[in-house]
This record gives structure tokens, C-alpha cells and sequence, in this order.
């Protein structure tokens, strides 16, 4: 056996299945290179924060992870558990893919501090927060009454289905930073909000999107739903939809059109930057106006407010192409 090619044994070693274990932090910890619960090559070791063995949630942890942590498996916040992450390797191996899970649950919140922190599809639920100020992750998914915020860093997947998500009555994506390699989309009644970083591709297909800045230059992507599902604000001055064309929009994640019409996006966002971007809005018809998106000088402060904009929003957009297409 001592002859065997280095070639066998990777072979040997891919093939084994990983042995899983489950590590639960129920106190104030930093994890760093030496601890215990450090996982190698060939462990799944999913850690739980601010929960027991049992399924019990213990209130007031607090765990930093720092350069040197090493894990090879979930890393799966609870109860209003609080953890950053700084540095550290996060290698488990899902279909192929070397990033570790990132699921918030509850009310916990989990930071990305450390440009060193690398990780899997970010799942986002209950009244869970997530903030990432560094890092990558290969997307995001918020839900239920849940909120996610991206300061910086880079959301980008290994393969072509990279998508930052609000989907949920309630669920809310904030986008101040960072960029992605994929689609932005609110469904199902959930909200973004993207005012910096680079953000191109825009797709409201049942929720609303904010857009004052972040929106590509030259290659900025916004497509709409039909039946006035899915709705656009952009706050900034001087817009203008020309050029209609009849078309279809292809969203490679998971969604191709019916026919609908197709615009040339011009105009200044909130923050200064100039845009000429595309906008489709599916069930359209040549000769009708735009009826799932609008225009405003600057967001609606007030709750209550906002409320009655987007009631407003299909006469909004009705009066807007009146003036500008």
C-alpha cells in the first residue's frame, strides 16, 4: 500500500464520507486557531450559536471569529445570539463547491468584518439581521420579517446563479456598498433598497425596489413583472424612458418573459450618478405607458407616507411616461 500513487489516495479521501459533528456555543467565546472545535479536512462540524444540545436557546452570546479559525461546515446563528467574523477559513464542500453555509435564525445578527470571510448562499430568516462589511458570500436570501445589509464585499457564486433576494411580506434588503456578480430581486412582498456599490441587474418580480444610487453607468438591467407585481421607485431628477422596443427579459435564475416593451432609462439618481440603463416591464403593450415604475426627487421619510406612494404608483408611473416616453 506504501507504493500507492498520491492520485489514490486524493481519490480515496474525496470519497470517504465526511464524519459530522455539532459544536454548540452557549457562552461568550472567540474563535480562533487552537481552539477545540476547530474542524479539518474531512469533519463536518456545523457550529450552533446561542444554542444547546437540546434545541434550548441561551439568551446574550457573543462569539468573534478571527484569522486562524478554521471550519469545515454550517455556521448557524440563534436566539439573539450576536457573532462577527473577522477572518478564519470556511471550507465545507457542498456539490463541489468549498464555501460554508451562513443561516441566521430568530432574532440573532451576524457580521462580516474581515475581507478573509468567505462563504456559501446566506440564508436569512425569522427577525434575523445580517450585516456584511467585507467578505463574500455567493448569495443571499432574506425572508419572513428578516433584513440583510451590504456595506461592501462581494455577493458572487462559483457558477452563473448568483442572486440577492428579499422574498417575504416584510423582508428587507439594504444595498449601501460591495457588489454583485449576479441578479437583485424582490419577490414575494419583499423590499430593497440600493442607494451605492455596483448593483446592474435589477428585477422587481413581486415587491418593490428603491433604487438613489448603485445602478450601473452604462449597463444597468431593471426588468419588471406583468399585473403590477413588481414595482420600481427611483429617486433622482431628470429620467426619462425612451426608445420602446417589444421584447422578452431573460433572467438566467429562474425566469424568462412573456413579451412585454422595453426602454432606454435615463436620468441622475439621488447620489449624482449619471445612468443609462434598460427597463422592461412584461404584459406591456406598444403605445401604453409604464405602469410598475415611478419617479420622485428624493425617498418618502415617513412610513405612513411611503405607504401611499406606492399605492400611488401605478398613476405615478401612468403620469410619468405621460411626460417623459
Amino acid at each position: 500500500m506504501r507504493h500507492l500513487s498520491f492520485t489514490y489516495w486524493l481519490i480515496l479521501a474525496l470519497a470517504t464520507p465526511a464524519v459530522q459533528a455539532m459544536v454548540f456555543i452557549t457562552s461568550d467565546h472567540t474563535l480562533a486557531a487552537g481552539n477545540a472545535w476547530n474542524s479539518s479536512f474531512g469533519v463536518q462540524q456545523n457550529v450552533f450559536v446561542g444554542q444547546s444540545s437540546n434545541g434550548s436557546f441561551v439568551s446574550g452570546v457573543e462569539l468573534d471569529i478571527v484569522a486562524g479559525a478554521s471550519l469545515n461546515g454550517d455556521l448557524r446563528a440563534r436566539g439573539d445570539s450576536r457573532t462577527t467574523v473577522y477572518g478564519g477559513s470556511f471550507t465545507h464542500y457542498v456539490n463541489g463547491r468549498p464555501r460554508s453555509g451562513l443561516g441566521l435564525a430568530d432574532s440573532s445578527q451576524v457580521q462580516l468584518a474581515g475581507s478573509t470571510a468567505l462563504f456559501g448562499v446566506a440564508t436569512v430568516d425569522d427577525n434575523a439581521r445580517l450585516i456584511i462589511d467585507a467578505g463574500q458570500v455567493e448569495g443571499i436570501q432574506v425572508r419572513d420579517n428578516a433584513s440583510a445589509r451590504v456595506n461592501g464585499g462581494l455577493i458572487q457564486s462559483q457558477n452563473s446563479f448568483t442572486i440577492a433576494e428579499a422574498a417575504g411580506a416584510r423582508a428587507h434588503l439594504e444595498l449601501t456598498g460591495g457588489r454583485i456578480g449576479g441578479i437583485v430581486r424582490a419577490n414575494g412582498g419583499g423590499s430593497v433598497n440600493v442607494s451605492g456599490g455596483s448593483y446592474a441587474t435589477l428585477f422587481s418580480y413581486n415587491g418593490l425596489i428603491e433604487v438613489s444610487g448603485g445602478l450601473g453607468a452604462r449597463n444597468g438591467r431593471l426588468g419588471t413583472s406583468a399585473g403590477g407585481l413588481g414595482q420600481f421607485i427611483l429617486y433622482g431628477s431628470d429620467f426619462l424612458l425612451s426608445n420602446p422596443t417589444v421584447t422578452s427579459y431573460y433572467d438566467p435564475t429562474y425566469w424568462i418573459s412573456g413579451r412585454g416593451v422595453s426602454y432606454v432609462l435615463t436620468g441622475t439618481l439621488l447620489n449624482g450618478q449619471t445612468i443609462r440603463a434598460s427597463y422592461f416591464e412584461e404584459g406591456l403593450a406598444l403605445g401604453q405607458a409604464p405602469r410598475n415604475i415611478a419617479f420622485a426627487a428624493s425617498p418618502v421619510p415617513e412610513p405612513a407616507s411611503a405607504l401611499m406612494f406606492l399605492l400611488g404608483l401605478p398613476l405615478l408611473g401612468w403620469m410619468a411616461g405621460k411626460r417623459r416616453v
